[in-house]
């Protein structure tokens, strides 16, 4: 990893203090828990991390959109994700028993990553009760919205599940639901 890429900048670091997961926490207290991460920028396609990586880190976004994927045993790409400002990556995946990713994650576009290493969340979920009750809830909500998206594969037709997945893209980014441009290419809704 190229260290010259390490950034620290205000409007960064306040998106990054601002995520649900810190939302009951100090400001003394997120110094605590964000101490040992450090921002990152990556380059259109660049990516942060491959599918059989060993998990090191945990990522916030703090600018821009990541695109997480997994690819087939036939070497088909599916979009497991599209993650904006604010969100965090692979949240599940390092309480897992395996220490390699799931999927595989790349800039859609030039990003601003925190990268947490792992040992050092884990750590600090323990230290703090608020932060641990907010990412549970956070994976709770995960699980919740997997299971709503099956649910809506197997009753939906294409034009409703895109239908409501355009719905979600504009409740999360604050568009205007009758008009308002994609963040991403079709291609990638279309993969996902």
């Amino acid at each position: 990893k190229n260290m010259a890429r390490t950034l620290s900048t205000n409007s960064h670091s306040s998106i990054i203090r601002s995520i649900p997961l810190l939302s009951g926490l100090s400001d003394a207290e997120k110094d605590d828990f964000l101490k040992g991460g450090k921002i990152y920028s990556y380059k259109r396609k660049e990516d942060l991390f491959r599918q059989g990586d060993s998990i090191e880190c945990l990522y916030i976004v703090a600018e821009g959109i990541v695109h997480e994927f997994s690819r087939t045993y036939g070497g088909r790409e599916i979009t497991q994700n599209l993650h904006k400002a604010g969100d965090i990556i692979c949240k599940t995946e390092v309480f897992l028993q395996h220490d390699v990713h799931q999927s595989g994650a790349a800039a859609i576009h030039d990003v601003y990553v925190m990268e947490l290493p792992v040992q050092e969340f884990k750590a600090n979920l323990l230290k703090h009760n608020s932060a641990a009750t907010a990412f549970l809830s956070s994976l709770a909500e995960h699980s919740f919205m997997k299971q709503l998206e099956m649910e809506q594969k197997m009753t939906m037709t294409t034009t409703e599940i895109l239908a409501s997945y355009l719905r979600q893209v504009c409740k999360s980014y604050g568009f205007n639901s009758n008009e308002f441009t994609l963040p991403f290419k079709k291609s990638l809704i279309a993969s996902r």
